[in-house]
């Protein structure tokens, strides 16, 4: 992740002047001061908050944490105090008093190199870049039933696993196309199955979040359509890495 500096702010006590106030009852104590909240309500998450007393230490708390029960404290049972951070989530180790600055950085993502397919077919190992596979690209709905029986429904992007099939063997299709997981994990499919079977599979790469995560891409086989078609998910390969192409269609 890469740190990216939005502001920081000069602390200055408010007295309750302009703002919202919370109270919070930390170890028999009364603390009364402004949310943290407040600093970032017009920044999207992720991000962190850093704070610095005079005396130089610091406390950074992530978007995470519940910032509306932490609050910079500036009354403590009534009498006036140091702006002080307290919180029913934040350890007693971290009330940090004396607080001079508040800093927000947004947290953003690693670039995240596009994924390469292999395929295997006729005995030739090629690497194929996503850009060579876009061209071709479907987006649909699917379900998948888990095998305790529970029906997620995704929407997904990707190409058709028979174009795939036709950018190697053209009009002669093989007979049939197997999806290899990282993990050698292998699902096979009758090229003639696939034609006839309700939906069109794809070997997607996208779904609604994105890019697909390391738990199921780079990529992924499942069946898309209107209405969704039902995938079980022994059936929908996932975290494939090779397609193979084998045989002849009769």
């Amino acid at each position: 992740m890469k740190l990216i500096l939005l502001c920081i702010l000069m602390l200055v006590p408010t007295h309750g002047q302009g703002t919202s106030w919370l109270v919070v009852d930390i170890c028999g104590s009364r603390y009364a001061g402004v949310p943290l909240s407040s600093y970032v309500r017009d920044i999207d998450p992720p991000f962190e908050i850093s704070l610095e007393n005079h005396q130089g230490a610091w406390v950074t708390l992530s978007s995470d944490a519940r910032l509306d029960h932490v609050i910079i404290a500036e009354y403590k049972d009534g009498t006036a105090l140091e702006p002080t951070l307290v919180g029913s989530d934040v350890p007693p180790d971290l009330h940090l008093e004396g607080i001079r600055t508040v800093e927000v950085r947004r947290l953003e993502p690693a670039q995240i190199e596009p994924p390469v397919l292999e395929v295997l077919s006729g005995g030739d190992l090629i690497q194929v870049e996503l850009s060579h596979l876009e061209p071709f690209i479907l987006e649909g709905d699917g379900e998948i039933r888990s095998s305790t029986g529970r029906v997620t429904q995704g929407r997904y992007a990707g190409i058709p696993l028979l174009d795939l099939a036709r950018m190697f063997h053209g009009s002669s299709h093989p007979g049939t196309i197997t999806a290899e997981a990282a993990d050698g994990y292998r699902v096979s499919y009758e090229v003639s199955w696939l034609e006839d079977h309700e939906g069109t599979w794809i070997l997607a790469w996208r779904d609604e979040k994105g890019m697909m995560d390391q738990s199921y891409g780079p990529f992924r086989t499942i069946s898309v359509g209107d209405p969704p078609p039902r995938t079980e998910g022994r059936r929908s390969a996932r975290q494939v890495v090779r397609i193979i192409f084998e045989g002849t269609r009769k």
